[in-house]
């Protein structure tokens, strides 16, 4: 989608985020999301203030920005969240 300039490597969910990592030998002890913010829009608007906004707004955007971290305790994460983390540990 260009929505980031590099190269983000596979999507995948929870579960299959469990799999891969199993069949590269490791253990997964604990899964969870990180990064809540609406991504389009945060992107969109991060861009535009770099180019034309001073650097506290740009601070009080960033922080406006961790209001949405609060969808991490929901059990809607999985919906809600950019990225998918593993905890995992070699066999």
């Amino acid at each position: 989608s260009g929505i980031v300039p590099y190269y983000v490597g596979a999507t995948l969910g929870p579960g299959g985020l469990r799999k891969y990592l199993q069949k590269a030998g490791f253990e997964v002890t604990e899964t969870d999301t990180v990064m809540h913010c609406p991504r389009f829009f945060s992107v969109s608007l991060a861009r535009f203030l770099t180019r034309h906004a001073d650097r506290k707004l740009q601070q009080r955007f960033l922080k406006f920005l961790t209001v949405f971290e609060r969808l991490a305790r929901w059990p809607t994460r999985y919906w809600t969240g950019n990225f998918v983390a593993a905890r995992a540990v070699r066999n």
